[in-house]
């Protein structure tokens, strides 16, 4: 389970209102999959913009704050 961890990443953030969102992650390079689901809300209106080397950048067009969970995946060729 070592090995599995240093692949993931998962944290807990806000996206404000109409509003773009930088959030660092720990992974060794460009996560290979982000998804964003938001905690108790009707629908989730965020989208993702860029997945970086050292972060990922969401939109939230909706016209209120939408928090929830990222989970960010880096599949290296060990475990491919």
């Amino acid at each position: 389970m070592a090995l599995l961890g240093t692949y993931i990443d998962v944290a807990v953030v806000s996206l404000g209102a109409y509003s773009l969102v930088s959030v660092g992650h720990s992974l060794p390079s460009r996560p290979d999959w982000a998804g964003y689901t938001g905690l108790q809300t009707i629908g989730n209106v965020t989208s993702l913009i860029t997945r970086g080397d050292t972060g990922v950048v969401w939109f939230n067009s909706g016209g209120s704050a939408v928090p929830g969970e990222q989970m960010l995946l880096f599949a290296h060729s060990i475990i491919r």
